[in-house]
């Protein structure tokens, strides 16, 4: 193997008391969103049933979709319904937005130390992650630093947004394949969903599903790990 890629939420980090589908905390977000627009918004006007139903649209996990839509595109529908200019507020509450749901990150034990032996092994790495509601590589590189996954030992990192797909369509995957330098066959994708396996077996690569709860699913993967320790041994 030349490189390792890797999914980034539940593979590499987690947000402590954040659910997989955001839909239980839309409330608390919007307010928090509206806050930062300085948008005097009752718990009515919030809750109302067109800002909810447009986060609903695009949560992935309800509605899966292959095509990438921008986050611009989302916050601005719900701030169109709210009345409130997109030229005035985007930029704050796409900000207020996502860092509500990014107060609590963490990163796995395993991660920084495998990571390290990668590096010194001279193995190229990188990330490949679908973002929630179109979220700006921004945010990503923003937890990236928080948890300490530094520049030195990342060489590549693409969102869903950045290839115009969502997995498992194995496009992300050609073209993380091609910004590290390497065949799709020199590579393995860890990841922790059977999207993640799909895109991966599709494109061509090595595939290791992830099993951090211990329940190992059979999705077609060549590889099934618990700890990211593990891969050392498959590389």
């Amino acid at each position: 193997m030349k490189a390792v890629g890797f999914d980034f939420g539940e593979t590499l980090i987690y947000y402590q008391g954040t659910p997989l589908s955001w839909k239980s905390l839309y409330p608390e977000a919007l307010t928090f969103m509206a806050r930062g627009c300085n948008y005097r918004a009752t718990s009515a006007c919030v809750d109302k049933a067109s800002s909810i139903s447009i986060l609903e649209e695009y949560n992935t996990r309800l509605y899966p979709r292959i095509t990438e839509v921008s986050s611009d595109v989302i916050i601005g529908k719900i701030l169109e319904s709210w009345g409130l200019s997109t030229a005035q507020h985007l930029g704050s509450a796409t900000e207020h937005f996502f860092t509500f749901f990014q107060q609590q990150v963490a990163i796995y034990d395993d991660v920084l130390p495998v990571l390290e032996i990668l590096k010194d092994r001279g193995l190229k790495t990188g990330i490949l992650t679908d973002v929630p509601y179109g979220m700006k590589k921004e945010f990503v590189e923003r937890d990236l630093s928080s948890v300490g996954i530094l520049s030195h030992y990342l060489d590549v990192l693409l969102t869903s947004v950045d290839v115009g797909h969502r997995k498992p369509d194995p496009i992300g995957y050609i073209h993380l394949a091609r910004k590290l330098g390497v065949k799709l066959d020199e590579m393995i994708y860890i990841g922790n969903e059977k999207k993640d396996i799909e895109g991966a077996n599709a494109a061509g690569m090595h595939s290791a599903l992830i099993a951090r709860d211990g329940e190992l699913h059979e999705w077609g993967q060549q590889h099934s790990i618990k700890s990211l320790h593990e891969i050392i041994q498959l590389i």
